[in-house]
């Protein structure tokens, strides 16, 4: 779950790669927030009457927070920098800058900021509950206004605005939000460095004065992707002291040819933003490498207009990867743009990159199929610990992950491979399903091409704690899904990692050594003369036993005495002999039909199940 990953890379203070920070430079959204002394804030009001804005959100059980709550930065700048009149606030103020702290663990409460009963000394861990750890009074000779997200009348305030709206990707955050709405992410500053980057990264006033006009291009933080064809927003800001009633947003391609311009009427007030959203589509001619800039009849400071960051990407027929294609995720500790989430809320990350539980402070230590630790491999957080309270329990936390665009016209036998870990928690059912998700019509449907889960998902013994984490490469194994029915120029494929839909019993999912090929030969299984299944009948678990003249894609059904598919399976095999497992334990007592499959070839066989 992304909110418990978060909570335990901020325990040492770590930047959690489940998501980044605001982009410096980008829009901060409006909010208005009641102090826990029933004060109301109103960003936007603050930011209009000149005042640089400073937000410090935190955890009550995080040490780092703690730490930099008690050096006084914060009480510093308020007292020198804050609003006059207000207690804690020199007479000799500059009255520029509004401080606000923001409890940002939604799962902690009053009391945990009080240290008040009920609440657990110290930091959290998978042992201790965030929701009611703190690391002591936090309220304390604080002067600045404090903010409870799970108190606060605002209903954009909690899991939705850190994880989504706000990004908070480690605790303690600090943002500084000047009075044009853009935000500043700052390391934990003292009161001087806070200041000084007012003046730094902060306009005085708009630069265009009278009826000069001053547009300035923002950096773009809409849908990382599109595909065939792209739709983006677009925004500028107002840096004048006159309102912009009309603009054109040009963008371009990485050669600097223009692939698209949107017209804009309207009216923008001073130091105000607006969104232009293209209503022509812009066809890509490129994978990534666009920019865009913004004009103005007479503007009168050129140098702003355009935004040369990074903005979108592009999906199409042009750029789609031949194959074979492999990813062992090993050449960059963090993932390639090449690869996006179909869902905001997804998580995956380059294991290796990672915090691990169970010693905060050290990396992830996996081993990887090939036996080496610690491995870079990907890992799919559709986690979900059970220690949670039954309201931030997230089921059915889908992890939709990109792996992108191929053209596979023509051909007939594509597989997508890769190597998975796996392990249920003990005494609770393995009920994640891993799935291979594509779309032929340019991202508009995902279609399942293939699906495995429960049981059959299992590659390592159950674990007692809620992390589990590959120690050996026994604990991985090799699948295989069959795409070749969705032959597409342009094809797009998503691996998604999901958890149950109702029971707390979510684990995380590894995976490693993608590879998607087509294989034009078809390796026969010969029939009953060539697969054995044992013990037979089974309790826990069967083996399907078989030669292969070449490696192949096998597919197994278990299928009860009414027809009903009770278990799939889908491994990839080398030549000779091989086995595969099928797990039996979950299976009521009685007599069940194995077909076995692959390409032409197709065979059948009886397992009965004792208890």
């Amino acid at each position: 779950m992304k909110k418990i990953l978060l909570s335990l890379m901020a325990v040492a203070g770590i930047a959690a790669t489940a998501s980044a920070q605001l982009t410096d430079g980008t829009v901060f959204p409006d909010f208005t927030l009641t102090d826990i002394h029933g004060n109301v804030h109103h960003l936007y009001d603050d930011l209009n009457a000149g005042k640089t804005v400073f937000i410090d959100i935190s955890a009550t059980w995080c040490n780092p927070c703690w730490n930099y709550h008690n050096s006084g930065a914060l009480d510093t700048l308020y007292a020198k920098h804050g609003p006059l009149g207000q207690p804690g606030v020199y007479s000799t103020s500059t009255n520029d800058v509004v401080v606000l702290f923001v409890q940002g663990e939604p799962t902690s409460h009053l009391a945990e900021l009080y240290n008040t009963a009920g609440a657990t000394a110290g930091s959290a861990s998978v042992e201790t509950p965030y929701a009611t750890s703190s690391q002591g009074d936090w309220t304390a000779h604080t002067g600045y206004p404090i903010i409870d997200d799970t108190t606060s009348s605002d209903p954009v305030v909690g899991t939705q605005a850190l994880d989504n709206a706000w990004q908070i990707a480690f605790f303690p955050t600090v943002y500084m939000i000047c009075r044009d709405h853009l935000v500043h992410s700052l390391e934990q500053p003292t009161a001087a460095q806070a200041y000084a980057a007012v003046a730094s990264g902060c306009p005085a006033t708009p630069p265009a004065t009278g009826t000069s006009l001053d547009a300035k291009a923002i950096a773009y933080t809409g849908s990382g992707y599109f595909v065939c064809t792209a739709t983006p927003t677009l925004s500028f800001l107002n840096y004048s002291t006159s309102p912009i009633t009309s603009a054109t947003i040009t963008v371009k391609d990485g050669t600097g040819t223009v692939v698209g311009t949107q017209a804009w009427t309207g009216s923008v007030a001073s130091l105000d933003y607006q969104n232009v959203a293209f209503t022509t589509p812009i066809t890509g001619t490129s994978f990534s490498g666009y920019t865009f800039s913004v004009s103005v009849p007479g503007d009168i400071n050129p140098a702003n207009d355009a935004f040369t960051g990074s903005t979108f990407s592009i999906y199409d027929a042009a750029n789609a990867q031949a194959i074979p294609y492999t990813e062992d995720f090993s050449a960059s500790a963090t993932l390639s743009d090449k690869y996006i989430f179909l869902e905001p809320n997804g998580f995956a990350t380059v294991a290796s990159a990672m915090n691990n539980p169970s010693s905060p402070g050290s990396s992830l230590d996996v081993t990887g199929p090939s036996g080496s630790s610690p491995d870079t491999v990907l890992l799919l957080d559709d986690y979900d610990a059970s220690h949670n309270t039954a309201a931030s329990v997230n089921h059915n936390y889908a992890i939709p992950f990109l792996y992108g665009n191929y053209n596979t016209t023509g051909l007939t036998h594509e597989t997508l491979q890769f190597d998975v870990a796996y392990a249920a928690r003990t005494g609770a059912p393995a009920t994640d399903s891993l799935k291979v998700l594509v779309s032929t019509d340019c991202g508009g449907s995902y279609q399942t091409a293939w699906a495995v889960g429960g049981a059959a998902l299992k590659t390592a013994p159950d674990v007692a704690t809620n992390w589990f984490v590959p120690t050996a490469a026994t604990q991985w194994k090799h699948m295989s899904a069959p795409i070749g029915a969705y032959a597409n120029s342009n094809l797009m494929i998503a691996i998604e990692g999901k958890n149950p839909a109702t029971a707390s019993t979510g684990m995380s999912i590894y995976l490693d050594n993608i590879k998607f090929a087509n294989s034009t030969a078809v390796a026969q299984v010969n029939l009953e003369d060539n697969v054995a299944i044992y013990p037979n009948p089974a309790r826990d678990m069967a083996n399907l036993n078989f030669n292969l003249s070449d490696e192949a894609t096998i597919q197994v059904e278990v299928s009860d005495v009414m027809g009903r598919i009770v278990s799939t399976i889908s491994q990839h095999v080398n030549a000779g002999t091989d086995k595969i497992e099928v797990p039996t334990a979950s299976l009521a007592a009685g007599v069940y039909n194995v077909k076995i499959t692959n390409g032409e070839s197709v065979t059948v066989k009886k397992l009965s199940v004792v208890k």
